[in-house]
């Protein structure tokens, strides 16, 4: 009995591209959004500096933990990082909003392996 050939190089292109694809998307976002960011917003005050930092941190907070609700003998893990980012939109210029969910989520993602934080 033989076995089948082996296709783990031809699925590791295809992903590397679809990852490369998601990644080159994802910075033109970033830049798109950074450009009004660093030119026309910029915090006036120590104060929204704060918040900022801040909104990164409760980003950061909100993808590391999760919470567990079980559905019939399933368990799914609920991030909550949604809902620092609505609040970050309602309490800072959307601009650094994208800025700090960015920050936020590469803290919380160091831990991975390469190609997930890509």
């Amino acid at each position: 009995m033989t076995l089948p050939p082996r296709r783990e190089n031809e699925t590791d292109r295809r992903l590397m591209l679809l990852v490369g694809l998601v990644v080159v998307l994802a910075s033109v976002i970033v830049v798109t959004a950074l450009r009004p960011a660093l030119t026309s917003a910029a915090p006036r005050s120590l104060n929204d500096a704060g918040t900022l930092v801040m909104l990164a941190f409760m980003i950061a907070v909100g993808t590391l933990v999760k919470a567990r609700v079980r559905i019939r003998s399933t368990t799914h893990s609920i991030s909550w990082n949604e809902t620092a980012i609505v609040i970050g939109v309602a309490i800072a210029p959307l601009p650094w909003v994208v800025l700090c969910t960015v920050v936020g989520i590469a803290l919380a993602s160091l831990r991975l392996s390469p190609i997930k934080v890509a």
